[in-house]
């Protein structure tokens, strides 16, 4: 009767999926929710690999129409069928909304381990684009969790990660919070305070275009001081002009 009961429970979850409830006879959470257009067109192209759903996943998952669940199952269907090129630049446009993940976490659990399981066979150019992506969550990113998932991603793959500038900012997180917290970061703090500052690696050498470290003021433009330089030979060549016009009429007024 027991077993019977049970059977009736999953074939009532298995014909539905959003809100979670607790079954006790099952000991877990199962969705029971009818399922919506964007779940069960998710479902089917996981199930079929249908990159020609891709348009629509990445849609969904954008709509602030749709709940967290539908957005949460569209991005992460699409990271399944993308190339990892495609998934850095779906993952990269999210970031640069809120610089972090919020309500897409699992999305970005999906890529980091699709990252880890493809960044080997990528092009070098795919590559260096995700390390870029992936160190720009470590200087910015507002989530200590998400901050370290990219940082314990790094340091198995970048040299000099270790020691650079740009992790050195994960020291911003020590003391701020809970024993997670305090356990993950204060120990970077401590091993970048007695780092020798010879020693401290600046990877934009490497990746040119990230952001400056936490409390580092930009430096110029290498294109600031040629526009400023021709900027005042004109402003020269135009005083000298308007003086010239303005020598020659009282020239004439005089004679």
């Amino acid at each position: 009767m027991r077993h019977a009961h049970i059977i009736r429970v999953l074939a009532l979850a298995a014909a539905c999926a959003v809100h979670a409830q607790y079954i006790p006879e099952l000991g877990m959470y199962v969705d029971l929710a009818p399922e919506t257009e964007i779940l069960r067109r998710a479902r089917l192209a996981r199930q079929n690999n249908d990159r020609s759903e891709m348009p629509f996943l990445e849609a969904a998952a954008r709509s602030e129409d749709a709940d967290r669940t539908e957005r949460s199952r569209a991005a992460e269907t699409y990271i399944k069928l993308a190339t990892l090129d495609e998934s850095v630049g779906f993952m990269r446009e999210f970031y640069s909304i809120t610089e972090s993940f919020g309500w897409a976490y699992s999305a970005y659990q999906r890529f980091l381990e699709k990252a880890a399981a493809e960044e080997k066979d990528a092009d070098e150019t795919v590559r260096e684009r995700l390390y870029a992506f992936l160190l720009e969550i470590v200087q910015t990113c507002k989530s200590a969790s998400d901050a370290n998932r990219a940082n314990l991603f790094l340091l198995e793959r970048v040299p000099g990660y270790a020691d650079s500038r740009q992790r050195a900012a994960l020291t911003r997180y020590a003391n701020t919070g809970n024993d997670w917290v305090t356990n993950t970061f204060n120990p970077i703090k401590e091993h970048f305070d007695t780092l020798p500052p010879s020693k401290l690696v600046d990877l934009r050498t490497r990746f040119p275009s990230l952001p400056p470290p936490p409390g580092e003021t930009p430096s110029p433009s290498p294109y600031l001081w040629p526009a400023i330089a021709f900027l005042t030979a004109i402003l020269i060549a135009t005083l000298a002009l308007i003086l010239r016009k303005a020598m020659k009429r009282s020239k004439e007024t005089h004679e």
